[in-house]
Order: C-alpha cells, then structure tokens, then sequence
C-alpha cells in the first residue's frame, strides 16, 4: 500500500524527527526533504511508498513512519444492535448516527495508520 505523504513535519521509522518539502520528484525518489539527528538536519530523499531506498528489502530506521488517517467515528444502536461506521467529516458521523431509526450513542474522532489487508 502506499500512503500520500504530504509537505510538513514527519517522523521516521527510527525516531528521528523529519520534514518533508516537495512530493513532485522524479521517480523513483519521488518525495524531498530532511531529517533530524542531535541538532543537524541531514538533506533526504525517499520514494512514493516513504522508502529511504528503492527496490526489496527490510524496513529501515530512515523510512518514513506512514501518515496516521483523521477520522470520526459514529456508534449507534439500531433496534438492539450496536453500529459502529467511521467518516472523513464530524457532520457525516453525526447525520449516520441518527438517521434512520438509529439512537445516537456517540460521535468521536480518532486516527489510525492505514496497512496492507
């Protein structure tokens, strides 16, 4: 699976603290930016998948650590049974959680990072 990276702060698979610039590169290092280490910002490039290198191999600690996806989670019962979707918008979750018969329990935000099934 490969996750949109999107310009601004990051983190990497080693901890380290990260910035991306530009997404628009040329293949196969497609996204730019740099990565902390002690006070240095050390200049990097990584492919569309948040790779520090190209081609198969094991994870490494300078690879991107996947975006965490922002979504709204709606709970609701219908009849006796408890529901539970999640959205991209608070207004989706809450119109979900009361339409059709259902009683609203709750709406909440939450995030996770999206993996391979």
């Amino acid at each position: 699976m490969t996750h949109e990276y999107k310009p601004g702060p990051a983190t990497l698979r080693g901890g380290y603290g990260a910035r991306i610039y530009e997404t628009d590169g040329a293949e196969p290092m497609v996204i730019h930016g740099a990565y902390l280490v002690g006070d240095v910002w050390h200049s990097m490039t990584w492919t569309k998948a948040g790779a520090f290198m190209d081609g198969p191999r094991a994870a490494s600690c300078l690879d991107l650590v996947p975006p965490r996806r922002q979504v709204w989670v709606a709970l609701a019962l219908d009849g006796d049974e408890l529901q539970t979707w999640h959205f991209d918008t608070e207004a989706h979750a809450d119109t979900w959680a009361g339409a059709f018969g259902r009683r609203r329990i709750d709406v909440f935000s939450s995030s996770y990072v999206e993996t391979e099934a």
